[in-house]
Order: C-alpha cells, then sequence, then structure tokens
C-alpha cells in the first residue's frame, strides 16, 4: 500500500507535538496575564485600584473559565477531533484576549478573561491528548512533558511582555501612564493563538481519533507518515495500528460508558490518583506565587518588585528540564515519588 497525499502536512513526531505544546503556552500565557500589570499605575488608575476581592475576582475570572472550558474539552475532541477542539480553543483565546485589550471596566475585562479561560480549559486537557496519540510510546512521555515547559515558558515570555510595557510613559510608578501599558501585553498574548490556530491546519489529525470514526485508512496512511516515512507496510506503522485497533476493540466491548464507570472499583483508585496530581499541583500554592509575586515582591523591598519577580519564572523554566530529558529514563511513578517529596520538603522548610 502507498500513502495517500492529500496536500502539505507535517509528519515530523517532535515537530508536532512541539508546535501543539503552543496550547500550553497560552495557559503560561493565562497564568502570568495579571502578574506583571499590577504593579503599574495605569492598570490601578484606570480600574479604580483594585484590591482584596476585587481584583481576586478578576485574577479567578480566567480560570474560572478554565474549569467550565475543561469540562466541554472531551466532547469537543471526541466529536470534532483534537485538532478541531484546539482550534476552537484558539478563537476563544484570540476572542477573549480582544476584550481584554479594549476592556473599558472591570466586568468587560473579567468577560475577556472568563473566555480566554474557556480556551485553557480546552487547550490544557487536549493538548496532551493530541501528543500521546501522535508519538509512539518509546518518547511519549518526553513529548507530553513539552506542554509543561511551554507552560513555563508561556508564564515567562508574558512576564517579560508585561515588564516591557510596564516601561511606557515614565515607568510603572508614573501616575499618568498611558492604558498601552496593560492593553500591549494583552494585545500581544493573540499571537500564538492565531499561529496555532492556522499551523493546525497543515497537521494531522489524531490515528486514533480517525479509527474511533471508521475512518482506519486515514488512520493508516497519518501512522505511516508519522512512523514510517509514508510506508504502510513498515512494522512500526502496523505495530502502532494493531495496537490502536486492539485498545478501540476493548473500548467497545466495555458495558458501561457512563459518568459513573469513574467510581467504579478497579477505576476509583486512578481516577483518585490522577486527580490528586492535578489537586496538589495547585493546592501547593504554586499558582497563587505566579499571580501575585508581585506584591510579594513590593512587600519584601528588593530592588523593582517587577525586575526580581522574574526571577522565579526563570527558575520555572529551568526546573522543568529534568522532567523533559530523565521521564522515559525513569519512569512515571518514580519521577512522581520524586517530585512530590522534593515539593512537601520544600513546603515543609518554607
Amino acid at each position: 500500500m502507498g500513502a495517500i497525499r492529500t496536500g502539505p502536512r507535517a509528519t515530523n513526531v517532535y515537530f508536532i507535538c512541539s508546535f501543539a505544546a503552543i496550547g500550553g503556552g497560552l495557559f503560561g500565557f493565562d497564568i502570568s496575564s495579571m502578574s506583571g500589570v499590577l504593579g503599574t499605575m495605569a492598570y490601578k488608575q484606570y480600574f479604580g485600584y483594585p484590591v482584596s476581592y476585587r481584583q481576586g475576582a478578576i485574577t479567578a475570572s480566567m480560570p474560572a473559565g478554565s474549569l467550565v472550558g475543561s469540562l466541554f474539552s472531551s466532547f469537543l475532541a471526541d466529536r470534532y477531533s483534537r485538532k478541531v477542539a484546539l482550534q476552537i480553543s484558539c478563537v476563544l483565546w484570540i476572542l477573549g484576549s480582544i476584550l481584554m485589550t479594549a476592556a473599558q471596566n472591570i466586568p468587560m475585562l473579567c468577560i475577556g478573561r472568563v473566555i480566554c479561560g474557556l480556551c485553557v480549559g480546552i487547550a490544557s486537557s487536549v493538548v496532551p491528548i493530541y501528543q500521546s496519540e501522535i508519538a509512539p510510546k518509546e518518547i511519549r512521555g518526553r513529548v507530553v512533558s513539552l506542554q509543561q515547559w511551554a507552560i513555563t515558558w508561556g508564564i515567562l515570555i508574558q512576564f517579560f511582555i508585561q515588564f516591557g510595557a510596564a516601561q511606557v510613559g515614565g515607568g510603572p510608578d508614573d501616575p499618568n501612564q498611558p492604558t498601552s501599558a496593560f492593553r500591549i501585553p494583552w494585545g500581544v498574548q493573540m499571537v500564538p493563538a492565531f499561529i496555532l490556530l492556522v499551523g493546525l491546519f497543515f497537521f494531522p489529525y489524531s490515528p486514533r481519533w480517525l479509527a474511533s470514526k471508521d475512518r482506519w485508512d486515514e488512520a493508516l496512511h497519518v501512522l505511516a507518515d508519522l512512523h514510517g516515512k509514508g510506508d504502510c507496510n513498515h512494522p512500526k506503522v502496523l505495530a502502532q495500528y494493531q495496537e490502536i485497533e486492539q485498545a478501540l476493540r476493548v473500548e467497545s466491548e466495555q458495558t458501561t460508558t457512563s459518568w459513573g464507570a469513574l467510581v467504579g472499583p478497579r477505576m476509583l483508585k486512578r481516577v483518585a490518583l490522577g486527580m490528586s496530581i492535578q489537586m496538589w499541583s495547585q493546592l501547593c500554592g504554586m499558582n497563587i506565587m505566579m499571580y501575585y509575586i508581585v506584591y510579594i515582591m513590593a512587600t519584601a523591598k528588593i530592588a523593582s518588585p517587577l525586575a526580581t519577580a522574574s526571577i522565579q519564572y526563570v527558575i520555572n523554566v529551568v526546573m522543568t528540564l529534568p522532567a523533559i530529558i530523565f521521564l522515559d529514563k525513569w519512569g512515571r511513578r518514580y519521577s512522581l515519588i520524586l517530585g512530590s517529596f522534593g515539593m512537601m520538603t520544600w513546603l515543609f522548610i518554607s
């Protein structure tokens, strides 16, 4: 059998998974979308010096949207494909960013952040699925960890964009600072979403999703492009094809397909473990530090709050590298134990 070509399409697994990780970068842009502007007079004066509950509501509006987006992500990914779900998330991000950039008051800002949050909820759920279904199992852990690295880069890049924009006018302490100090970074954050939206048109559908829709010929040719240089009879391609076939057969034989299956005797521990990992990675307080590090540095009075706050974001990027390099060598379980022990130790010390 020969490969069917339907137009220009990316075939390098590392490139596809790295490019898809831009969706993770949007999550990072979300996390630091407020931190850099909090210390500018332009933001404080324009929105009436929001503090306490008001600033908390502004910040929390995006995670609130993420919660809703994550609930809809599986429906979109299963019905319209992983690729289209990501493109929908990009459109939502661009729309939300436009509203944030043009915000005239706090309600308009919150609505824009909620819409951006919908994107984050979808993208952060779908990107790892797409990556894992594109990559062979030998490198799956490595390429999926690119999602987390992209998140840390998104945090860092957005913060430095905000840091640069904060210097407009007379700087962040200028009482007459123009609103471009916060509108520029909120407008620039549309760029990666636009790049991802357009680029995905040249990327393949997930072979597993194609197979689940009984588009087996297309699934085979995508596998051939990804793992066999276009040869549908390549042993690696056939092995991947059989793996998908077997997995879908097992799923079709399952009698329970409702949400109740998640609390069944065989699944409850797995669900609890997965939820605990995600839950404690948030409850450790890391994202609070990401959002409000400028406040903390201002209280500490160590040089410029905006400049010193960047140290945390740089450390975040660097310390994600071990997971990318060693995850497939160490294994998931050992890596989780090591990471949990390290988190426990540093939280105890602090």
